[in-house]
């Protein structure tokens, strides 16, 4: 089974808990920590589900490496794709590492 490749937009608009069903789907959005050092981003699934990257790697072009799974026996709904972050920020963000890549995060 082929996965395809695509192009998730960038979320610019405020997220609140009833802004779900007017978010396209799916997107990311950028975050911040509570000393505002950027941290890996959400992405909302097609299902319309926020979920984390945090074991990928995001390249500085935005690709984003493995696939992106939203399994359904975690309570995902089985979106299976390859994705590229369409907008990105152009930080590299390693597996299993919430700061990009040789940050400094602010004490």
């Amino acid at each position: 089974m082929a996965v395809d490749t695509v192009l998730v937009p960038k979320w610019e608009g405020e997220w609140d808990n009833d802004a779900k069903t007017t978010i396209p789907t799916p997107c990311w959005f950028p975050i911040q920590d509570t000393k505002g050092n950027p941290v890996k981003p959400v992405v909302v699934c097609n299902c319309g589900k926020r979920t984390r990257i945090n074991k990928h790697h995001i390249h500085a072009s935005g690709l984003v490496t493995a696939s992106y799974y939203h399994p359904k026996d975690l309570g995902g709904c089985g979106y299976h794709v390859y994705i590229t972050l369409q907008d990105w920020i152009g930080l590299e963000f390693l597996p299993n590492e919430e700061y990009p890549k040789g940050f400094k995060k602010n004490a």
